[in-house]
């Protein structure tokens, strides 16, 4: 499934196609490759996606081209902590 944005509302994930809204399940993001680009000619593969769960705080999930340790599902980060990892993480549109 080929969409142009990831949304994330009230913890609820979506992906936008040009007609219409698919609901996703968190399990979906494991098999998803997300290719953020700058509004030039840079794109960039994406290994973690940023849910906004609270003002300034986000709940992380991998995506497929993630190689890193587990992700606990429970786990909350603030912007200040995901700063390091930012050229890894594609933040999701709010609805």
């Amino acid at each position: 499934m080929v969409g142009r944005e990831i949304f994330c509302e009230s913890g609820r994930l979506g992906l936008q196609h040009t007609d219409f809204m698919h609901p996703l399940q968190p399990a979906d993001l494991a098999r998803a490759h997300v290719v953020a680009c700058d509004g030039g000619a840079r794109c960039d593969i994406r290994a973690l996606l940023a849910c906004e769960v609270g003002h300034g705080q986000y709940r992380l999930h991998a995506l497929k081209d993630y190689t890193g340790p587990p992700i606990p599902a429970d786990r909350v980060y603030s912007r200040k902590e995901l700063g390091p990892l930012e050229a890894k993480v594609y933040f999701a549109h709010r609805h």
